[in-house]
């Protein structure tokens, strides 16, 4: 659901905005953004479909003479009526960022299903499998030993004379829990996400104050087509780090202020991922929770950049 609309700076200062006012007064003039903000919410497209004057006056808090709301908006070409539906003017090419709002929170329900089937069809090998046994075999030739007496070999096979242990292979368990979910998210720091060979130990008011980030994110943006983020049972030490830092450090822990922050982000369609994809890519770029904690791009966030 639509939040907000777009309103132009010139808008009190427009002809049209002039004639309104002098003819009905103020309440004119609010009616007719009364009027903008119900279709937000309920008619995201601009076509007042099953409306008639008298509803659209209702919706609209009219209550001056019936009928002359919706009279003068369409005489002065705020308002459209073709074959019998009204429709606000020239709605889309104003407020095209209201009017796409359905497709994005389908398009956001669509990706977070995918990846939820992909996390399904890519789940980290068993740490008991077959070539986990083997790659280890000589690094437990005893209890290796033990657990294949139980085959059709006629008797147990001596223990092998040991022999220089090879390097470790990859934890390919690990690298699942650690990286894909953080790349799943639309991270952009998804290439630097391994932990380090000793964790990070963070205290308990430092999780807390993490998971509440997290929450308040997934609470205002996913609905505006960012990504939803992952349980932070999923999250790598160095990207709790990062935001813990600029919790304490950036913002002196004001979780207002993230809010307000993240409010920006959702107001500029550049950063919702409104503009066109860039050449050679399948979706247009958009704000992420890791690009946000970036010190360099709250300026620009700030600034509209």
């Amino acid at each position: 659901m639509n939040s907000d609309i777009r309103l132009s700076v010139s808008f009190w200062d427009h002809w049209k905005t002039v004639v309104l006012k002098e003819d009905l007064g103020y309440q004119g003039v609010e009616s007719l953004q009364r009027l903008w903000c119900f279709s937000a919410i309920n008619k995201p497209t601009g076509k007042l479909v099953g409306m008639n004057s008298r509803a659209i006056e209702i919706a609209a808090r009219w209550t001056g003479a019936p009928g002359a709301l919706t009279t003068k908006l369409v005489e002065l070409a705020f308002l459209d009526s073709r074959n019998g539906v009204y429709e606000l003017h020239d709605w889309e090419e104003h407020n095209g960022y209201v009017v796409h709002a359905p497709d994005r929170s389908d398009k956001a329900r669509k990706a977070a299903s995918a990846r939820w089937e992909r996390k399904n069809d890519i789940e980290p090998p068993p740490r008991n499998a077959t070539s986990n046994a083997t790659s280890n075999a000589t690094s437990n030739a005893t209890s290796n030993a033990t657990s294949n007496a139980t085959s059709n070999a006629p008797s147990p096979a001596p223990a092998p004379a040991p022999a220089p242990a090879p390097a470790p292979a990859p934890d390919l368990g690990r690298l699942e829990e650690e990286v894909v979910p953080v790349a799943r998210d639309g991270s952009a720091a998804a290439a630097a996400v391994l932990r380090s060979d000793e964790p990070m130990t963070f205290s308990a008011s430092e999780i807390q104050a993490v998971e509440r980030m997290r929450e308040i994110w997934n609470r205002k943006c996913p609905s505006h087509g960012l990504h939803r983020l992952a349980e932070l049972r999923h999250w790598p030490d160095n990207r709790i780090e990062a935001a813990k830092t600029f919790l304490f450090k950036k913002i002196d822990g004001d979780f207002d202020r993230w809010e307000r922050l993240i409010d920006h982000v959702l107001k500029d369609s550049l950063m919702t991922g409104g503009a066109p994809a860039k050449k050679g890519y399948a979706h247009p770029w958009a704000a992420s929770f890791d690009w946000l904690l970036e010190q360099a791009n709250i300026l620009k966030v700030m600034e509209g950049r």
